[in-house]
């Protein structure tokens, strides 16, 4: 999946994070999944991007799993 996917889509909610070392980053990310799920009925989708390699996300996700769509970039 890239962002391209989400051209047609009618309303997004891009977050950008530095990175998962960062305490404050963390939290910003789970708050972004809890709104998430409240403004999915509204019809606005969400979208985390956060800036670490695919291997670090995947295993801080493994143990955090996180309820909005996250991507990498590295």
């Amino acid at each position: 999946m890239s962002l391209a996917d989400y051209r047609d889509r009618s309303s997004l909610l891009l977050g950008l994070f530095p990175g998962l070392y960062c305490p404050f980053c963390r939290r910003a990310l789970a708050k972004m999944a809890d709104s998430c799920e409240k403004l999915k009925p509204l019809g606005i989708e969400s979208l985390a991007v956060v800036g670490t390699e695919l291997e670090n996300a995947r295993l801080y996700f493994k143990f955090k799993p996180s309820k909005v769509m996250v991507a990498v970039h590295p």
